[in-house]
């Protein structure tokens, strides 16, 4: 094959790919999928702490949160039945995911305690007194 029959070729294929391209045949490339943000909150473990306002069997909440937009601020609040009893926050990893052990369990009337997370809400745990 000399090289006009290569260019030849060459520029078949093109023209072919193009027009492939244009009516559609070759697919979009697939987008990434954007992570879901999720919190989830746990009981962390170790002994009963004391803390200023707890009642009762007072416990660290350990708050995971993942999906979230990579190295940003975002707001905590510690809720239970009676609504939030603290707030903070915390940023973001270069991931989107944060873990932290700020709130308490043991607040008031603490069943179900909860957190909201970027506006994400926990799931809700439970202790027994």
């Amino acid at each position: 094959m000399n090289n006009t029959a290569i260019r030849t070729t060459i520029r078949t294929v093109l023209a072919v790919i193009a027009l492939a391209t244009m009516a559609g045949c070759v697919p979009d490339p697939v987008p990434t999928p954007t992570p879901t943000p999720a919190v989830t909150i746990s009981f962390a473990v170790g002994p009963a702490i004391v803390a200023p306002g707890c009642e009762v069997n007072c416990q660290r909440i350990v708050v995971d949160a993942t999906g979230f937009s990579p190295s940003t601020p975002h707001a905590v609040q510690c809720r239970n039945n009676e609504g939030t009893y603290y707030s903070y926050v915390v940023t973001t990893d270069g991931e989107g995911a944060s873990t932290s052990a700020v709130c308490f369990y043991g607040y008031g009337a603490t069943n179900p305690t909860y957190v909201v997370f970027g506006g994400v809400e926990s799931n809700r745990i439970y202790r027994p007194f």
